[in-house]
């Protein structure tokens, strides 16, 4: 045999392109879970503020305290502006949940394509090993079969 032949992949690299961007998408997923995490923090903040400010109004009413008016419209508009602040970041919160859903339906997919392909070059290799073994055991056959012709 004049060498040995070396296994070559044609797709190695459209597998080291696909793990590249897997990786890519793991930290994309790794920065939309971190904004969700925020958002839902930032929501439970207003939340409690809210319904802190809702009770220590409550307990004025039932303590029999005098409010004035402005107070009152005061305390109402803050609770107004509270209210609808959550509800915007209520729907960031839903909007950064789907991104990040986005994000990790894409990185499942690049997972299985780059696994495919990984599949794929498994069975090639097999396959070229299978080969050169064939080639290497005909070879010895020729061999033996030359040593007993000529000896």
């Amino acid at each position: 045999m004049s060498g040995e032949r070396k296994f070559r992949y044609r797709l190695e690299s459209v597998i080291k392109l696909r793990a590249a961007e897997r990786d890519v998408l793991k930290g994309d997923l790794e920065r939309a879970n971190d904004a969700v995490e925020r958002k839902a923090r930032e929501c439970d903040a207003l939340k409690a503020t809210i319904e802190g400010a809702e009770r220590e109004l409550r307990a004025l009413y039932a303590s029999g305290a005098e409010l004035r008016l402005d107070g009152q419209l005061r305390l109402q508009a803050y609770l107004k502006q509270q209210r609808e602040l959550r509800r915007a970041r209520q729907t960031e919160l839903e909007e950064a949940s789907r991104a990040m859903m986005r994000v990790l339906s894409e990185l499942e997919l690049k997972v299985q394509d780059t696994k495919a392909l990984e599949n794929h070059r498994a069975r090639k290799r097999r396959q070229f090993d299978e080969q050169e073994m064939r080639i290497i055991m005909n070879a010895a056959d020729e061999q033996e079969m030359r040593r007993k012709r000529d000896g």
